[in-house]
Formats: structure tokens, sequence, C-alpha cells
């Protein structure tokens, strides 16, 4: 039993040795066809050094430079080039919606001229004016549309009174609400929108809505007592 172990152990020694030098063993050489070779070399499909990379499109270059500005926002904002394009971009937007904002408001001022209203230019605050006996002679000559117009007027007239606004020639309505807090705003709103919109407006101006302008200016006048 003893020499049948041993006698296997020799066996597997002999046949790995033998194994190792097979797989040391130089491998046989192989040989090309040399027209095939030529065949090969004359194409252009294994032609590589002639292949020419394209340049990155319009929308690569775009999406790089994007990406560029995302990882450098999130590595420092403060610096960053993106959050200085958006102030950039802020301010310009800024400054285009006040002009914007200045010539609406002209044209508007120069469509005013055409309808036959009193002067805009009388003062608002003068003591001497009587809205309420100028209404009441708008009304009389059924001039709806200067009656309403004049609800409005008395409205800046008793807001600037109690020092709830500031007047200014420069001022539109919606500046003046910017100014107002409180329960003074919805009536303001309301009676503003409904001078725009009768002032502005190309149609007949009848008695129903200057009796909406009336409430409103009394629930305006309710609001700063």
């Amino acid at each position: 039993m003893m020499i049948s172990t041993k006698l296997i152990k020799v066996v597997f020694l002999f046949l790995f040795l033998t194994g190792l030098n097979v797989w040391a063993a130089d491998p046989p050489a192989r040989s090309f066809d040399k027209a095939e070779m030529k065949a090969y070399a004359a194409s252009e499909e294994f032609a590589y050094m002639n292949y020419v990379v394209p340049p990155p499109s319009l929308w690569d270059q775009l999406r790089w430079f994007l990406l560029q500005l995302w990882y450098e926002f999130w590595a420092n904002p403060v610096s960053s080039r993106l959050t200085l394009y958006l102030f950039i971009i802020a301010m310009v937007g800024i400054a285009v919606f006040y002009i914007v904002r200045m010539r609406f408001r002209r044209a508007m001022m120069q469509h005013s001229t055409q309808m036959p209203m009193e002067d805009v230019t009388m003062r608002i605050d003068d003591e001497r004016l009587s809205y309420p006996q100028m209404i009441e002679a708008a009304l009389e000559r059924q001039d709806f549309k200067s009656a309403v117009r004049l609800l409005y007027l008395s409205g800046l007239a008793q807001l600037a009174g109690k020092k709830r606004i500031r007047l200014a020639d420069w001022k539109t309505p919606y500046d003046y609400q910017l100014e107002l807090s409180g329960k003074s705003v919805q009536p303001y709103v309301k009676l503003s929108l409904l001078f725009e919109y009768v002032r502005y407006g190309d149609f007949e101006v009848k008695r129903a809505d200057f009796e909406k302008g009336r409430n409103y200016l009394e629930m305006l006048q309710e609001s700063i007592e």
C-alpha cells in the first residue's frame, strides 16, 4: 500500500513537470498572407491615421458651458460666474421693466388727452376744489365718465389728507396702491380699477357704473376714518 502511494505521487509530479514544459515552450510560428495584408493596408476602413475627429457642435459647447457654470456655482456660489450672470440679468430686467412702464404710462397719458373730460392737471389736494359739487354738476349733465373720475380724485384727496399716501404727478394708481395697507387696500383697488376701466375704455359709461364707484368711495372713506 505504501509503494502504491509513492508511485502515484511520482506519476503526478511527472505529469505536472511535463505540463510546465509544454506551457513554457515557444508557441508555433504563424504565417500571414502578404497579399491579404496589402489589401487591408490599402482599405480606408483600416486607415485609422486618416480619421478626423469632428469639432463639437454648438449644442455640445453650450451644454459643456452650462455644466461648467453649474459646477462652479456649487463649488463657490458667491464668486461663481453663474451668480454674476444672474445678477446682471436681474438688473437688466428691472431696467427694462421701468422703461416699459414709463413708455406705457406716457402712451396712456397721450390717449387720455383725447377724452372730453376736465383738466387732468388740476391739483387733487387743492382746498378750493369741492368734489361733491363737481360730482353733482357732472351728474346733472349726464357725464358719468367725468363723475367716476371725480370719485377717484376725491378718494385720493381724502387718502392724502389722512397721510395715507403722498401725491405726485408721476405716480400711477398702482403706485398709490403700494403705499396703502390695512383695510384701505381693497376698496381703493376696486375704485382705481373702475376708474381705469371707465377712463380708458371705449364704451358708454352709465349711471350704474357711477353708483359702483360711489359705493367703493364710501367703503374707502369708512376704512380711513
